[in-house]
């Protein structure tokens, strides 16, 4: 098949009929999409989980045409497009996802905040007693409470303005830490972790440390 043939074919492609939302779908942005999102998402659900390693991330679908949904964030790979976000085990297999779809998205733990909602949303289906890890975009020291009374242990990379002040935490400044050097911390059932590479890096968990 040509190329111009693929993509002929690939314009007038239609996953549902109608120019216009039926009622049921009113408000959903992907309606047009959202029976392939549905199959998709199914078919990922339906992956066995065995207590193991798991992965919480965002990325981005590729996407430059019209969408209320399309987002630019910078040093991404594909920095245009829609943001998803993906739970995958430690080989790199789609278990499942959540496209985010602006303020309503709701993810059922909104009082945390939505990076810790999403983790604790994609988490359900993960077998007691497996290990999840994420970036500084998720982690907070109240989600990892929360993963700890689901039984799940939780580690992620944490910004510094997401630790509590507490007096009993009080990290060295950078320029006192030498290279190698770590620092850590414990709040039952956190553990707060810096160490020292060319920069500070700050990891929180519930099992490591």
């Amino acid at each position: 098949m040509s190329r111009d043939r693929y993509l002929t074919l690939r314009n007038a492609l239609h996953v549902v009929e109608g120019d216009s939302a039926p009622d049921s779908e009113k408000g959903n942005v992907l309606w047009k999409v959202q029976p392939m999102i549905d199959k998709v998402k199914d078919t990922c659900n339906k992956l066995e989980r065995v207590p193991g390693f798991y992965s919480i991330d965002e990325q981005m679908i590729p996407f430059t045409g019209r969408c209320k949904l399309r987002q630019v964030v910078k040093n991404k790979p594909r920095p245009v497009g829609l943001k998803n976000f993906v739970m995958t085990t430690s080989e790199g297999l789609m278990l499942d996802f959540a496209i985010y779809e602006g303020a309503k998205t709701m993810f059922g733990e909104s009082n945390l905040g939505l990076g810790p909602s999403v983790i604790l949303s994609l988490a359900k289906s993960i077998p007691p007693g497996s290990c999840v890890y994420h970036d500084r975009y998720f982690t907070t020291v109240p989600l990892i409470e929360e993963m700890e009374k689901l039984n799940l242990h939780s580690t992620g990379t944490i910004m510094q303005n997401r630790i509590p002040d507490r007096a009993t935490i009080k990290f060295k400044k950078d320029s006192a830490m030498r290279r190698g050097e770590c620092q850590q911390f414990v709040c039952e059932p956190t553990v707060l972790v810096k160490w020292k590479d060319n920069k500070s890096v700050l990891l929180a968990s519930n099992c490591t440390g």
